[in-house]
């Protein structure tokens, strides 16, 4: 990626309370918050800010309940990363996967059963906001929810099987697609419990064989059913659709197709970008209605992943509301001879490496403070592809006065530092920031990530150099990371901490 320089302006229960005098809930200490609802017994999220902006209470408010319950969410995802590759490295390919789909199906994680405190002090002009449950309640709750959502899916994979037995192959597909659409409900509850469990899980607790049982039966009978449509990727695309049309029928909600990605990484290719060509192409045909690509719909958002098994890619497409409601689902299998024969990468030039720089980024990310920070480009922030030519641009929000540091980590391995120490000011927290810089993509080509780091007092300087009107970094990674998440400060005041990655591919025309 060449980097160019241009101009521009930088079900939930809810108790609210209103406070008169200058005193917060007590909860909002985080002494009385640790004993009240200690860590071995509660997942909690707090979330505070000053209302300098004289913004209305109820709004602010509603902003700091989403962070608190963000927080939870962001905590499951980190520690379902964390303990997930731990597992890969150590289990059997059938287990692999397994772990790897749970990490790649909790990243569209919602929680169920949270309770919500909220308080706004009127004198002090300060709202506060705590989510938490109980962690043995909300592992009883998704093992329920594992064990119920089992149960439908081998009932209609069972159906299906007679359909297929009686030659009647569309409703076999019919109804092994409505048995798909249930396994990232179970994915996402075994995610849940195997956090708040923190690894140490039993097949009792999740379920894992058993589901696995159902997957290997759903997709033996979607190879049989797929045999007929052939094996290239407009091939695909067409099954794909064709399975999507089969649960929602005629549609008139615009979808907005994302690229899909590699396993769990979030990492595209070459191969993202033809199928999201081909897979536009298709859905048009069959009467959908197709955002162009980066531009959210209002309705619908169509994502999906592709997995490597012996002999096939699979595709597993998910097609949900902007609020993470299922819609519809489908699998389909591009075998690896015809990707490897058509010369269609599907994987990056530099994927070794990047995702090594991935693990490092996932041990011990900050997670759970008061301080938000969010990070976005002109395309979104979420299974990104960019082609030769295309410019890339990001953007950045806090919700409280702090510092921000950004560092680029390139294709090529090298650092940059596009911005360090910027202080937002009180005044400018919640407002968008446009980072005045422009990128165009150009080789060297593969994975390239966005380090995004916020905190109330400044950062220890890094080392580094002028080049082409940047600094780029004369630090090895880890140093860097080390540097950004493990000092503190001489005078040991508190600091609230934030961090955010985007993570995106670059490649030829």
């Amino acid at each position: 990626m060449i980097l160019k320089r241009t101009i521009a302006a930088v079900v939930l229960t809810a108790t609210v309370s209103i406070y008169s005098n200058a005193q917060p809930p007590e909860w909002a200490d985080v002494k009385i918050r640790s004993i009240r609802y200690n860590d071995s017994e509660y997942l909690v999220g707090f979330a505070s800010e000053p209302n300098s902006q004289k913004e209305n209470p109820a709004a602010l408010l509603a902003r700091l309940e989403s962070y608190a319950k963000g927080q939870l969410i962001e905590y499951i995802q980190v520690t379902v990363r964390s303990e997930t590759e731990l597992r890969v490295t150590e289990s059997d390919s059938k287990h692999q996967q397994s772990y790897m789909s749970m990490n790649s199906s909790s990243s569209n994680l919602s929680l169920t059963g949270l309770k919500v405190e909220k308080a706004y002090d009127e004198k002090g002009k300060t709202g506060y906001a705590m989510a938490y449950a109980r962690r043995s309640e909300l592992l009883g709750y998704y093992k329920k929810l594992i064990k119920s959502n089992l149960v439908d899916a081998e009932v209609k994979v069972k159906s299906a099987q007679e359909a297929m037995k009686s030659n009647n192959g569309e409703q076999a597909l019919k109804l092994a697609l409505e048995a798909i659409s249930i396994i990232p409900a179970i994915e996402q509850a075994q995610s849940v419990v195997f956090a708040l469990r923190k690894g140490s899980v039993t097949d009792e607790d999740t379920q894992m064989l058993r589901l696995a049982g159902n997957k290997g039966n759903i997709e033996d009978l979607m190879r049989q059913v797929q045999r007929s449509s052939g094996n290239t990727i407009d091939d695909i695309s067409y099954f794909l659709t064709r399975g999507l049309f089969l649960q929602t029928g005629k549609l008139n909600t615009p979808i907005s197709l994302s690229n899909f990605t590699y396993q769990d990484t979030k990492i595209g290719s070459e191969l993202s970008n033809r199928l999201n060509q081909s897979l536009s192409s298709k859905l048009v045909e069959n009467g959908y209605q197709v955002t162009a690509s980066g531009v959210k719909a209002e309705g619908l958002v169509l994502t999906g992943t592709y997995w490597k098994e012996p002999s096939d890619l699979k595709l597993f497409a998910t097609l949900k509301k902007t609020d993470g409601t299922l819609v519809a689902s489908a699998e389909a299998y591009l075998p690896l001879s015809w990707a490897e024969g058509s010369g269609v990468k599907y994987l990056p030039e530099n994927f070794e490496e990047a995702y090594s720089r991935m693990r490092v980024f996932n041990k011990d990310e900050v997670v759970k403070g008061d301080l938000n920070v969010e990070i976005w480009t002109n395309k979104g922030d979420e299974n990104l592809v960019y082609t030769e030519g295309e410019r890339l641009k990001f953007f950045v929000r806090v919700n409280k006065e702090c510092y921000i540091r950004m560092i680029y980590y390139l294709a090529d391995n090298q650092s940059v530092l596009l911005m360090d120490n910027y202080y937002v000011a009180a005044h400018m927290a919640n407002k968008v920031i446009e980072l005045p810089d422009e990128f165009e993509c150009a080789e060297p080509f593969g994975v390239e990530t966005l380090q995004v780091n916020a905190q109330t007092q400044p950062f220890s300087p890094l080392r580094t150099r002028s080049m082409y009107g940047y600094q780029f970094i004369d630090e090895s990674f880890d140093d860097i990371i080390l540097g950004t998440r493990g000092f503190k400060k001489v005078d040991d005041k508190p600091m609230d901490k934030a961090e955010k990655r985007i993570v995106f591919t670059t490649m030829p025309r």
